[in-house]
């Protein structure tokens, strides 16, 4: 089962466990007191990827005269996806690329041709485990969430005519960078 219909897919998600070189039993530094502190370390991590969701340039006026009002599509005269280089929260997309249908009329604009932001969010955890006695020890992690803090935004207002049209005015409820620290006991 995919996520909700109009909402972005996941393109791309790896997920890594690095064992550092260094400590015990390890590549590097597998001996003496510096073994013990800068060895037995993992790094672990969650990289998350996806495209923008598709949405749908609307008609601010219901032109139609057709139950419900508003809600109507309008002409579509060219693309109107910008190129990436053009994008801003500012102007996501191209607003010349519409005009209004003639009165009592539909417009012939598709649904989902525009692409809004895509998300990228990465996920790092650094953790050890220190043995005591034969079957016995303590794990420590440092968990970061959002590590690189960005904010990923919502689609932009699709109301053509509407003052704010192309204008993104939100990000995605997700938190901001959040860390945590965990000590976990093996008995």
């Amino acid at each position: 089962m995919g996520p909700p219909a109009g909402r972005s897919q996941p393109h791309r998600r790896v997920n890594h466990n690095w064992e550092l070189p260094f400590g015990k039993g390890r590549q590097f530094v597998s001996t003496g007191p510096l073994s013990h502190i800068i060895g037995n370390w993992n790094i672990t991590g969650i990289w998350t990827l996806s495209t923008g969701e598709k949405f749908t340039a609307i008609s601010a006026a219901g032109v139609s005269n057709s139950a419900g009002g508003g809600g109507d599509r309008p002409n579509r005269l060219k693309n109107g996806n910008l190129p990436t280089s053009e994008r801003t929260i500012d102007r996501w997309f191209d607003l010349t690329a519409w005009a209004s249908p003639a009165l009592f009329n539909y417009g012939n604009s598709g649904r989902g041709i525009l692409v809004g932001p895509g998300n990228v969010n990465v996920d790092f955890g650094l953790q050890r485990e220190f043995p005591f006695g034969e079957s016995k020890r303590v794990q420590f992690r440092w968990e970061i969430f959002n590590a690189f803090n960005r904010a990923n935004f919502t689609t932009p207002n699709s109301s053509i005519g509407n003052a704010l049209a192309g204008v993104i005015s939100n990000s995605a409820p997700a938190p901001a960078r959040l860390m945590q620290l965990g000590l976990k006991i093996y008995f």
